[in-house]
């Protein structure tokens, strides 16, 4: 990910089709939990950003 990319689900399966929705979603929850990204939105809408 860029430097104050957003990053959604999708994008991230367009890059990596290989692991699942679900595997995608738990990595992007994992990581805003440990303070490395930022969630922004809710549902279809949910994007993350990287925290310098």
């Amino acid at each position: 990910m860029m430097p104050s990319a957003r990053a959604g689900t999708k994008a991230m399966r367009m890059l990596h089709p290989s692991p699942s929705v679900s595997s995608i979603e738990g990595a992007f929850r994992k990581m805003a939990a440990e303070g490395k990204l930022k969630r922004e939105g809710s549902g279809k809408a949910t994007c993350y950003y990287r925290i310098k």
